[in-house]
């Protein structure tokens, strides 16, 4: 069955302000790349199945087609490339932020273990 321009052009647009919610989703766990990659890409497949089941099931209502998925990568790609930049050092700093307070609070965690591993070694 055909869709109509307008619910079709619609459904597009959808997918890529969900694509843009990915990329902005991408952006703010790109600075975990490096050592948390693992951890990264979980939470981004987590978003992509998320922004999927919007789309094909909130938007499309089960009218899945390939050209709506298409508007996932198209969205991603023009806030990765726009506003994404804007936002890199942003996401970068509040990672960097993140790291620090996670070091203090987890420090007397780690003397203790180093403690601890020392005693066994006597």
């Amino acid at each position: 069955r055909l869709t109509p321009p307008e619910t079709a052009v619609w459904r597009f647009a959808a997918a890529c302000v969900l694509g843009a919610v990915l990329g902005a989703w991408y952006g703010f766990l790109r600075p975990l790349r490096p050592k948390r990659t693992a951890l990264s890409d979980s939470l981004f497949v987590l978003g992509s199945i998320w922004a999927f089941l919007q789309l094909g099931f909130g938007v499309c209502q089960g009218d899945i087609r390939l050209g709506y998925t298409a508007g996932l990568a198209v969205g991603g790609i023009c806030f990765d490339k726009s506003i994404g930049l804007l936002l890199r050092p942003v996401f970068f700093g509040f990672w960097k932020l993140f790291g620090g307070i996670w070091q203090v609070l987890t420090l007397p965690l780690k003397k203790f273990s180093k403690l601890q591993k020392n005693c066994l070694h006597m």
